[in-house]
């Protein structure tokens, strides 16, 4: 019979110690890897690497398209808006990689159930929060408008209301980090072009 998988085990740090245990986590050649079932690294970083690329690719085919489509002054426009929904939405990243971090932390300790009430937890909180931004960004849509020079209040309407998923997005992305769903992760990459 083949010995049950070993652990790597927190111990406070000591002298000569960096607070890691690691003795006990060595496979033998009887016990299976654990790694086995994890995804590789390589293999997930050559596909969100190849899904980085596409949608990099896809987002210039599209300003490029829009370009020719709009004329400048409604591109303008647009760049206007993405500009400013950039700067609102990229400190939400620092919230995918502290969710991820946990989700990854609580799987790695064995403790799924405890990832998974976390991810809920988040989530109904994401959607509860992302309400107020919402209609936060409805309430600002003709001073941002204005500020911005932008005719179409309609357009802005729509781009303001999606503040909305300024939270839910980033905490949905980090839970399929931490659970290393890296091929969803790397669908939805390319999917808004699509």
């Amino acid at each position: 019979a083949a010995a049950p998988p070993r652990h790597c085990h927190y111990q406070p740090p000591g002298e000569g110690t960096l607070g890691v245990d690691l003795s006990s986590s060595v496979a033998t050649a009887a016990e299976p890897s654990r790694s086995a079932a994890a995804p590789s690294g390589v293999r997930s970083g050559a596909l969100l690497a190849a899904a980085t690329l596409t949608a990099t690719a896809l987002n210039y085919v599209f300003l490029l398209a829009t370009g020719r489509l709009l004329g400048s002054d409604d591109y303008g426009a647009l760049a206007a808006l993405l500009g400013l929904l950039t700067l609102v939405v990229l400190p939400t990243g620092a919230v995918q990689l502290a969710v991820s971090r946990e989700v990854s932390r609580r799987v790695a300790l064995g403790d799924e159930h405890g990832a998974a009430a976390f991810g809920r937890a988040l989530l109904r909180l994401g959607l509860v929060a992302g309400v107020p931004l919402a209609i936060l960004g409805l309430v600002l849509v003709l001073p941002v408008r204005e500020l911005l020079n932008i005719e179409s209040t309609s357009v802005v309407a729509l781009a303001m209301a999606g503040l909305g998923a300024a939270l839910v997005l980033p905490i949905a992305m980090g839970l399929l980090q931490g659970y290393q769903r890296f091929s969803a992760i790397a669908a939805l990459y390319v999917l808004p072009f699509v």
